[in-house]
């Protein structure tokens, strides 16, 4: 299925067919509702769709994610090139070098809520994405691990990221019920 477009962003993704397991056995294991995943970026695919995993940990890792709707607004960071960008949140959020633990703090509320792939769903372990929303856009950067330095953007809708992945957790929760 496809939400979304993968011209601009979507988010691609397939359920699995579930083990074959009686009723009972069923019932205790549908939350975990096994398939593939990724995002669509200007026709780049960010995750590994093969790699595939739980969709209820995905939907649990966009909850963190939609909690920041609205508040990804930065015009310091809007103004600097997308390779500025990058390194200023990765290197805040993700390299010691040596800050104190005040700092970690402050630089974790300060940049945590521009990460724009859900942290813990292997299926995206090998990018980071982060989403900084202007007025009328949204600038989308990423980077896979392996891409020696290229850093990736497109520009977004200024709540199509927000939009889509409400869509997903929407979806899920119709057809799986509310994960807790």
């Amino acid at each position: 299925m496809l939400l979304g477009s993968k011209t601009t962003f979507a988010i691609e993704f397939e359920v699995d067919d579930p083990p074959a397991l009686d009723a009972h056995t069923l019932e205790q294991h549908t939350h975990y509702v096994f398939g593939k995943m990724c995002f669509w970026v200007e026709d780049s695919m960010v995750g590994n769709y093969e790699l595939g995993g739980v969709l209820g940990v995905a939907t649990a890792n966009f909850t963190p994610l939609l909690r920041n709707k609205g508040s990804r607004r930065d015009p310091d960071l809007w103004s600097k090139p997308a390779e500025i960008v990058y390194k200023t949140i990765d290197d805040a959020l993700y390299v010691d070098s040596g800050q104190t633990d005040e700092q970690v703090s402050l630089d974790a509320k300060k940049y945590g809520k521009f990460i724009a792939t859900p942290n813990g769903f292997d299926v995206f372990d090998d990018w980071k994405a982060y989403l900084i929303q202007g007025d009328t856009s949204a600038r989308y950067i990423w980077k896979q691990r392996y891409d020696e330095g290229i850093v990736h953007e497109a520009l977004l809708g200024v709540d199509e990221f927000d939009l889509r992945l409400q869509e997903f957790v929407d979806w899920f929760n119709i057809n799986y019920g509310k994960r807790q």
